[in-house]
């Protein structure tokens, strides 16, 4: 089983694991802690902003080129 780890900044990375976008790299823009999901920016889609659930995404630390 695999746990996903979200960031506490909002300048950190963040990765899809689960998903249509899965694999794509972006950042926080926004919380809802109550829902339990946050507005995420992908690099890929840079003007679209994506609503997606903690369990979809994990912090990042890899290459920032992805």
């Amino acid at each position: 089983m695999l746990e996903t780890i979200v960031p506490k900044s909002e300048y950190d990375s963040i990765m899809v694991v689960l998903g249509e976008h899965r694999g794509q790299v972006g950042r926080i823009l926004q919380r809802d802690k109550n829902k339990c999901r946050a507005m995420v920016q992908l690099d890929r889609y840079e003007e679209k902003v994506f609503t997606l659930d903690y369990d979809s995404i994990c912090h990042y630390v890899g290459a920032a080129d992805r």
